[in-house]
């Protein structure tokens, strides 16, 4: 005798564990502030490789970073010219 399927809305088997990728990126950046040195190297790793789900954030986190301090350096010597211009 063959089983009745389920009723309408019950699944038959429990769902996976929903994937979030802000709980993912929080890891990443935990295990950032653990081992920084370590975790640089092992991020550069995985967004060369390109196959992970957080791949996007830590290319986009690490041209954040770079667009940082560039625009800091920038506003600094704009300050040291005024500075020096107003003299």
């Amino acid at each position: 005798m063959a089983e009745s399927p389920p009723p309408p809305g019950e699944a038959e088997e429990p769902e996976p564990e929903e994937y979030h990728l802000h709980t993912e990126l929080g890891h990443e950046l935990s295990r950032l502030g653990r081992h920084p040195v370590h975790e640089v190297e092992r991020l550069a790793e995985e967004a060369r490789d390109g196959e992970a789900e957080t791949t996007p954030g830590i290319v986009i986190a690490g041209i954040a970073v770079w667009a940082t301090i560039l625009v800091v350096v920038v506003v600094g010597l704009v300050f040291l010219a005024a500075y020096l211009a107003t003299r």
